[in-house]
């Protein structure tokens, strides 16, 4: 090649490159105007900017996004909606689409399709604390006050002078009864802007329900000195409840109820035109109630205090004043000035540990509950089942309780010294004692002919333990168990790690996305585990089992997995052999038949030319604890194997009497076919390595 021709092609390149980087910076520089005329609200304008760039270059994600953004703005969610859909497609690494549509869904009144929005974004850029605002804001308003808190920590440990997640934080202390918690919060906010209304209303309102009455003077002199104007439609009844809160100091309970009778009718108000918030509300009707009992209006009092709770059961001193009434020489409230402690003690249970069925299962006649109860007063007595339970100077406690065989209901009762109450209640589950020999079954070697293995061996592995909804119980222990399986299987056996999915605590659309790619990567010649660890349910009336995504809703079974949904997939992925290995509750339901597989040991080689679905379960139709011994032993027995192969059914052979020997509640796991899953009569061999 001559030099004037490599010239003339370093030329033409390097022109080109320019021409490249131009054009990008002008389409930048439109972008940026048009961003500026969306905050302008100039939305026609910025519309014409943006609809010319996404025409020039129809992959600038940037550009839909923003026209999300207009759509939006001008509340037309459908189209908003599109353009999102669009800008997603184009850059699925791009937070700021999924953060602007879930704010669209939210819009919309759609909490759980934002919640997922948020979620992604936060995924995407862990820094962008919008999303984890606004996400710890639908957690709040679901009533999952640990996970708003959570999300609003997180927020203010990457900005520490983010006045909103104080305010946010606050209000979900005070609804959980934390109130120290919060008026620390509304300090915070009131710090790094002394003009912020709601934390006016929030901490007087909060400093009111602890009995602290002469601060409630320091800061509605600073809201009145500071000349502060609530032009908005609850600005008038913040401004009678905070008069009331004023005069509390002076013990003008006539003024006091004057007000708070005024705050109510501007309640009224405000629901008549659509604005409703119960917190706000169960403040007046808190302090309401403690004005009628200073003014010996008892069953007032009593009614009052009943519909606070009816808005917000997380209220102590309401709910002990409101036990206390009518009791003689005993004073609802403290004196004013003083701080009253009505906060029941907390209640950790240490043992018996939570099951995977939602329930405590043994065989054992007596159950020793341990725990630790807290509580800034200090612990008076603590019960179980109205048996007094042993309390060390820490709060430590322990007490034997005898169970009948079946569901036993137990109540763990802490009491402070000013008598706040709090309780703990879960189930145990006795079971008739097996009687089993002790009889433990060796890992043999079979008919040990060469395996002529052309296929792949993939693995998905499932563990998930904490889940969204609160009225689930979170476990302990799946996590670490399917990443021990997942160890095992990658170090020992010829599962590469490129093949094998490690999911921890994936929701249900990512069990059935990683299901429909296996059923697209998988061949004919390969080989496929399956393995699951976590909660599971057996519907006995519509015989099916189910296994819990880590985002169930217990009361919602359209969000759980069934054992027809996994069977429809296994039926699907075209594998040699699959082994479903569950390790939950409940999981015997997915068998032909739940009798163990019985015979001689057949070859190797013959067991893997016949195409094969087992399964391999930790129990029958019944619950299994927490702390599994299933897995315990499965991954030892891999682990412990010395033969180049390993057949399922060996497997299971060499550790089922250890399982039911040493297992709490005498769970007896299974071994089988896959109802009509296609299974030939072959099985799975594990090819350990060299």
């Amino acid at each position: 090649m001559n030099k004037k021709l490599l010239s003339l092609l370093f030329i033409f390149f390097n022109s080109s490159v320019f021409i490249v980087a131009t054009a990008q910076t002008k389409d930048d520089e439109r972008l940026a105007k048009a961003i500026a005329l969306v905050n302008e609200e100039q939305y026609d304008s910025a519309l014409e900017i943006l609809n010319k760039l996404v025409k020039s270059d129809p992959g600038n994600a940037k550009a839909y996004n923003w026209i999300g953004n207009v759509y939006k703005d001008k509340e037309d969610y459908p189209k908003a909606l599109s353009n999102y859909n669009k800008a997603t497609a184009l850059d699925s690494s791009y937070f700021a689409p999924f953060n602007n549509r879930g704010n669209t869904y939210l819009n919309m009144g759609k909490e759980e399709l934002a919640l997922a929005e948020f979620t992604e974004s936060i995924r995407l850029n862990p820094d962008f604390t919008s999303a984890w605002k606004m996400r710890g804001g639908i957690y709040f308003s679901k009533g999952l006050y640990d996970k708003a808190i959570e999300d609003f920590t997180t927020v203010i440990s990457r900005e520490p002078n983010n006045n909103a997640a104080y305010s946010y934080r606050a209000d979900t202390y005070k609804s959980k009864g934390l109130y120290e918690l919060a008026i620390k919060d509304c300090e915070e906010s009131l710090r790094l802007d002394p003009k912020k209304l709601d934390a006016y209303y929030t901490i007087i309102g909060l400093l009111a329900r602890t009995g602290n009455f002469t601060r409630i003077n320091e800061y509605f002199e600073a809201y009145k000195v500071g000349k502060y104007v609530d032009n908005r439609v609850r600005g008038k009844f913040y401004r009678a409840y905070l008069l009331a809160a004023s005069y509390l100091t002076a013990g003008d309970y006539s003024g006091i109820l004057y007000f708070l009778n005024a705050a109510i009718e501007e309640k009224k108000k405000e629901k008549a035109v659509g604005y409703d918030h119960a917190a706000d509300y169960s403040d007046v009707l808190s302090l309401k109630g403690y004005v009628l009992e200073k003014l010996n209006k008892p069953e007032e009092a009593k009614t009052v205090y009943t519909e606070s709770l009816a808005l917000n059961a997380n209220q102590p001193e309401v709910r002990n004043a409101l036990s206390l009434i009518g009791k003689p020489g005993i004073i609802a409230k403290v004196p004013e000035g003083q701080r009253a402690d009505n906060t029941p003690p907390s209640i950790t249970i240490s043992s018996p540990s939570v099951s995977r069925g939602l329930k405590v299962v043994q065989t054992n006649k007596m159950a020793t509950v341990k725990g630790h109860a807290a509580d800034e007063s200090g612990i008076y007595e603590i019960t179980v089942n109205g048996t007094d339970a042993n309390v060390d100077a820490s709060g430590n406690f322990s007490a034997s309780i005898p169970l009948a065989v079946g569901d036993n209901q137990l109540m763990v009762t802490a009491t402070d010294v000013k008598m706040n109450k709090g309780s703990f209640n879960f189930t145990i589950n006795r079971q008739p004692e097996a009687v089993i020999q002790a009889v433990e079954t060796p890992i043999v070697a079979v008919n040990t002919n060469e395996v002529q293995s052309s296929g792949k061996y993939y693995a998905l592995i499932i563990g998930i333990q904490d889940y969204i909804d609160e009225s689930i119980t979170d476990l302990d222990q799946p996590v670490a168990d399917a990443s021990t399986l997942y160890n095992t299987l990658i170090t020992n056996y010829t599962f590469e790690k490129e093949d094998v999915i490690l999911l921890k605590n994936p929701k249900r659309s990512e069990l059935f996305s990683s299901l429909e790619n296996l059923s697209q990567k998988v061949k004919s010649t390969d080989n496929l585990l399956i393995f699951y660890a976590g909660h599971g349910y057996w519907d006995e009336v519509r015989k099916q089992g189910y296994w819990f995504p880590s985002d169930a809703g217990r009361q919602d079974r359209s969000s759980w997995l069934t054992n027809a949904d996994l069977k429809e997939y296994i039926s699907a992925i075209q594998s040699k052999h699959t082994l479903l290995i569950s390790d939950a509750c409940f999981s015997g339901g997915i068998f032909k038949s739940r009798a163990v597989m019985a015979g001689a040991s057949r070859a190797v080689k013959e067991l893997y030319e016949l195409p094969s679905r087992k399964a391999m379960t930790s129990g029958t139709l019944k619950e299994v604890p927490d702390q599994s011994v299933f897995i315990e032993y499965l991954v030892k027995r891999l682990q412990q194997n010395t033969g180049k192969y390993l057949s399922a059914e060996q497997l299971y052979s060499s550790m089922r009497t250890a399982v039911i020997n040493n297992s709490a509640n005498g769970q007896v796991p299974q071994f089988g076919e896959i109802k009509e899953a296609g299974d030939e009569g072959g099985d799975f061999i594990f090819i350990r390595k060299l």
